[in-house]
């Protein structure tokens, strides 16, 4: 998840199965999630980009809602940034729709 690997990271995360790739993103947050959330907003900005780019809906919630209960006014920010950019999709863990938002559509 280092910046600089980030991009050759998602290429190898888009040629998983979702049904592999789910459970072990979720294992992942799970161990990293207070790292996430207290430290690096550049990290966590990482994560947005990965859960969101795997229409990882419930995993992106648990994310945003951590990241608002941070210290961290900075991960704050992008967290209501990142729940406005996809609604209901974060709010409530949502269903996969027809369509998504583009990583590219988060300010």
């Amino acid at each position: 998840m280092l910046p600089g690997w980030a991009s050759q990271a998602r290429r190898a995360i888009a040629n998983i199965p979702r049904e592999q790739l789910i459970p072990r993103l979720e294992e992942l947050l799970t161990a990293h999630l207070d790292q996430l959330t207290d430290e690096d907003d550049d990290y966590y900005a990482l994560w947005v980009e990965v859960l969101a780019g795997a229409e990882a809906w419930a995993l992106l919630a648990q994310l945003v809602r951590a990241a608002r209960a941070s210290p961290n006014l900075l991960l704050q920010d992008i967290a209501a940034r990142v729940a406005d950019s996809y609604g209901a999709l974060v709010a409530d863990g949502g269903e996969r729709p027809a369509t998504a938002p583009s990583i590219q559509d988060v300010p």
